[in-house]
């Protein structure tokens, strides 16, 4: 039956009545998202928020230096001895745990867990104050505020360089060398004076450079012409430092003889032997566990070692003597040398006098191997008690 004219027109009215009411709605939809997205982008920049310069750099490096500040230590013996133990049974173990700075812990996974023949030898890796602070590691968000983490050191070019020609006879001849130079009975009257009645139960030696393996092509092609000869003159300044260490027990010993410990993972085999048969005693291979050694009644020997030997030093105890470089912080780069002074080391050297290393204008070898070193000597009044 058809439908009545009225009817149709009623419809067609509802559905102009609808169709108007959308496009109305449309119509003001697009004017307020339009004034939404004006307001956005015009907006006073008192009302944006932009966090670009919140990085996990800035933060981290920022809570570094406040945990510095409130006397936060980067290192304790606890941490080095363990750090050092889990290296020496790394076949073992398929993770590493380190102690943040913060006191939290992260966990890094071994790649050469229950590997057989490893090509590449685990090692501590520092990153000192600085290197907190301000240059930022290379390593994971995770690691900045890790004063030291694992890292892992190819061996096999260091492998195959080989030796030069007759260490162990080359190390007895600077060894004599030292101990005939004028050099040596300056030293030995300074230290001899320095300690005093003082008592000295170990001599400490860190980073004074392997002596036995040949120099890298890289130098040789440097210097242009290269033979036995200067194989020797490249580990002489090594070879007199570690004579100077020798010297510096001895006389220390009084009715019993002073533990000579030394410290340096670029050691090779040979040279820990040679050193053994010479009254040391290896520690630390992985370069952490010797610094735990360090107390009030040692003495410090660090010649240019690439760790912030210093650093650790005022973080663990005040040595009687230290043997060590100046007070230098950044290369020409403005970046922060492997053993930089701090403001902690700063505060540590008031405790100290400082003397330089002797050295005699003959000595021509000798100089060059104790060039740029000096003496330090613990007051036996700090400068703040003096004052009091």
């Amino acid at each position: 039956m058809p439908q009545a004219p009225g009817y149709a027109l009623d419809s067609y009215t509802r559905l102009l009545c609808t169709l108007g009411l959308l496009v109305l709605f449309t119509r003001y939809a697009v004017r307020y998202v339009g004034k939404l997205v004006r307001s956005y982008l015009f907006v006073s920049p008192e009302h944006i928020t932009l966090d670009y310069g919140c990085s996990d750099w800035r933060i981290s490096s920022q809570r570094a230096a406040d945990l510095y500040s409130s006397g936060t230590k980067l290192w304790t013996r606890e941490d080095l001895k363990a750090i050092e133990q889990q290296l020496g049974q790394s076949y073992i173990m398929d993770r590493f745990s380190v102690r943040r700075i913060d006191g939290s812990i992260i966990l890094i996974s071994n790649p050469l867990f229950q590997v057989q023949n490893p090509i590449w030898k685990p090692y501590i890796k520092y990153q000192e104050y600085w290197q907190l602070v301000k240059t930022q590691p290379s390593g994971p968000i995770e690691t900045y505020l890790c004063s030291y983490i694992v890292d892992w050191s190819n061996q096999t070019a260091r492998n195959f360089r080989g030796f030069i020609a007759q260490p162990m006879q080359v190390f007895e001849e600077k060894d004599l060398l030292w101990q005939n130079s004028t050099t040596y009975k300056q030293l030995a009257a300074l230290i001899q004076d320095l300690i005093g009645t003082n008592t000295v139960k170990k001599v400490l030696c860190f980073g004074l450079g392997d002596f036995c393996r040949s120099a890298p092509e890289w130098l040789k092609e440097q210097h242009g012409s290269w033979d036995e000869t200067s194989d020797i003159e490249n580990v002489t300044g090594c070879i007199i430092q570690h004579s100077m260490a020798i010297t510096i027990a001895q006389l220390c010993r009084g009715n019993e003889t002073v533990p000579l410990l030394a410290q340096d993972p670029d050691y090779t085999e040979l040279a820990e032997k040679i050193l053994t048969n010479n009254g040391f005693k290896i520690v630390g291979p992985h370069g952490a566990g010797g610094f735990a050694e360090i107390d009030e009644e040692s003495i410090v020997i660090s010649a240019f070692a690439a760790a912030p030997v210093k650093q650790i030093i005022a973080d663990l105890a005040r040595p009687m003597l230290i043997i060590s470089t100046g007070f230098n912080v950044f290369n020409s780069n403005e970046k922060p040398l492997a053993d930089a002074e701090s403001p902690r080391t700063r505060q540590m050297w008031l405790d100290y006098d400082v003397y330089t290393l002797p050295s005699h204008s003959k000595d021509v070898e000798i100089c060059c191997a104790v060039k740029g070193l000096h003496l330090y000597r613990r007051r036996q009044q700090p400068l703040d008690s003096q004052g009091a």
